[in-house]
């Protein structure tokens, strides 16, 4: 969830949940400021790298929502 949009642009963030919609496990922090913090470029290599260090099981299935609040 992108977040603060009414704060200042460097008060913005992300918030990042686990499959059971609570807080995701403190262990994940880091890999979260990487992954927020890489350029463009980068992006990609960096999530592959994620994934094989986590070993995410890419056989399971996964849903993204998106939603607008148009306050």
């Amino acid at each position: 969830m992108i977040t603060a949009s009414h704060n200042p642009e460097g008060d913005n963030g992300l918030k990042l949940v686990d499959p059971a919609g609570e807080m995701l496990a403190a262990s994940w922090e880091q890999h979260a400021a990487i992954i927020a913090n890489v350029s463009d470029e980068d992006l990609g290599q960096t999530i592959q790298e994620l994934i094989r260090k986590v070993k995410v099981d890419l056989s399971v299935k996964s849903s993204v929502f998106v939603g607008r609040d148009t306050r």
